[in-house]
């Protein structure tokens, strides 16, 4: 199945379609710089309407254990991951559970990969890199898909994440990139599929956010 242009995936939450699932695909905890726990995490986002969340904190995987047992008690899907920092920029990884011994980010890309997982460039024009991402396109089309929209940055940044998007012609995610209680659930990236990681390989997702 061809991925869908990216130009073709913007919605506003206000026109959000029915039978759409929604999931906030970058969520931080009290384990890396977030405030809250991941039971709290899992709470507030029953609590907002979300279908599904991940856990994505910084290099480190010590609260998927706890958000996976929150989301089974709460009945929300939990989608374990992790932000990896690199030198050109952060890395989401989705579905996975160990974060790949390499700081080759090709190789990272391709074992995250191994692992079922999807690799997505997280707010690519968000940070100070001495060689972002975002102008490496021949690495940058090695991702299963780019963060077009993260609402812990500005809103000129993250258009320049979709016109990334539009001329490499790949899949846009969002996330809210939370770090305290109440940004959980402001961005999320919607699918008719449950499986939702699938939905980004195959460029079935679309993207919402909280006006």
């Amino acid at each position: 199945m061809s991925k869908k242009k990216t130009q073709d995936a913007i919605v506003d939450v206000r026109a959000e379609p029915e039978g759409m699932l929604k999931f906030d695909l970058h969520i931080h905890s009290k384990f890396s710089d977030g405030l809250p726990s991941p039971t709290e995490i899992v709470q507030h986002a029953k609590k907002s309407g979300l279908h599904g969340l991940a856990l994505t904190d910084h290099d480190n995987v010590k609260g998927l254990r706890e958000a996976k047992k929150a989301a089974e008690k709460y009945d929300i899907q939990f989608i374990p991951g992790v932000e990896i920092t690199t030198i050109s920029g952060d890395i989401v990884a989705l579905g996975i559970e160990e974060i790949p011994k390499t700081t080759d980010a090709l190789e990272m890309i391709d074992m995250i990969r191994q692992q079922g997982g999807v690799a997505i460039l997280a707010h690519p024009f968000a940070g100070f890199w001495a060689l972002s991402f975002a102008n490496i396109p021949d690495i940058a089309k090695r991702f299963t898909a780019i963060e077009i929209f993260n609402a812990l940055t500005q809103f000129d940044l993250n258009m320049e994440a979709i016109k990334l998007a539009k001329q490499l012609n790949m899949t846009g995610t969002a996330g809210s990139d939370a770090h305290r209680l109440h940004e959980v659930g402001t961005a999320y990236t919607l699918s008719k599929d449950s499986d939702i990681l699938t939905a980004i390989k195959n460029g079935n997702v679309k993207v919402g956010w909280v006006v």
